[in-house]
């Protein structure tokens, strides 16, 4: 539980020392850990109530979470109907690139990922366009 929303400062024969890390607790939300879920495992596992100061920046981490996320060296794929991404996704490695899925006709993917994904949708005998404009 601590490794997932501390850092360990100190470990000694006597004494283990935790800061709480805010680099843990995103870590931990990013695999899908629920704040109730860190509460409902530290009362279940430790023999003291949460601080009311760690359990208050817990939940200001968790309403911050996932407001705002910045990528950078993205590219977005626009395809020409609703079906063309399960198409490319069964076609091609496009799957391994996704970042988000926007909509079935829009997707945003790691942008070294154009260049190979372009090459094998030529080579299934597709043509896709490339553009800078947004």
């Amino acid at each position: 539980l601590l490794d997932r929303i501390a850092h360990l400062d100190t470990a000694t024969p006597k004494e283990f020392v935790y800061s709480l890390d805010a680099q843990s607790v995103y870590r931990s939300f990013e695999t899908g850990v629920a704040l109730d879920e860190i509460l409902e495992d530290w009362e279940q596992l430790l023999p003291i109530a949460m601080p009311a100061a760690i359990q208050a920046q817990l939940e200001q981490w968790w309403q911050a979470y996932g407001r705002v996320r910045i990528y950078e060296n993205l590219s977005v794929i626009e395809f020409g109907d609703e079906y063309a991404l399960a198409e490319m996704k069964a076609a091609t490695s496009l799957e391994n690139y996704i970042i988000a899925e926007i909509s079935t006709r829009l997707v945003v993917v790691q942008a070294e990922a154009i260049t190979p994904l372009t090459a094998e949708l030529e080579k299934a005998g597709y043509t896709p366009k490339q553009t800078d404009e947004v």
